[in-house]
């Protein structure tokens, strides 16, 4: 048994929750390490055993999601069942109520990852949030991991 399933084990026995809910302080622009190290735990035996931040759980989504979309001869990967893992595993590691207002140019994805959470639709190099009767939506766009285009939807 892999050390990562043994302590998820006995964290289960313990009746304590095998993924926390902290994150980075302050994370930075979230590397393609990262995000890959969030696939390929889930690859391995298709659940998330590791702790992974809120930022590389959304860059993993909105790749997988770009593959999934693309036309590039795809190998033998589940995605909708990949992300559905990361979206329930993202509300764990992810703020619940997501401070759309603190979102500013320059912060990098990470950041806005720890401050927003996970955004309805991430992609690649855009991630939206919806407009909700509580707040305006963002579409929050990047370049080389930083915001560099921050458009607010107005909410009715």
């Amino acid at each position: 048994m892999k050390v990562g399933a043994l302590v998820a084990v006995i964290a289960v026995l313990a009746g304590v929750t095998a993924w926390p809910a902290a994150a980075s302080p302050s994370p930075g622009v979230v590397t393609s390490r990262e995000w890959l190290a969030a696939v390929n735990d889930w690859l391995d035996n298709m659940r998330i055993d590791h702790v992974h931040s809120c930022g590389a759980v959304v860059e993993a989504v909105a790749q997988l999601s770009a593959q999934a979309h693309s036309n590039a001869p795809q190998p033998s990967i589940a995605y909708p069942q990949a992300i559905a893992t990361f979206d329930r595993y993202a509300v764990t590691v992810c703020p619940r109520t997501g401070r759309l207002d603190k979102i500013t140019l320059g912060m990098t994805d990470g950041k806005v990852a720890a401050v927003a959470g996970m955004p309805r639709t991430p992609r690649l190099n855009c991630w939206l949030y919806p407009a909700t009767s509580t707040s305006d939506g963002r579409r929050v766009c990047f370049t080389r991991g930083r915001v560099s285009l921050l458009q607010l939807s107005k909410h009715l």
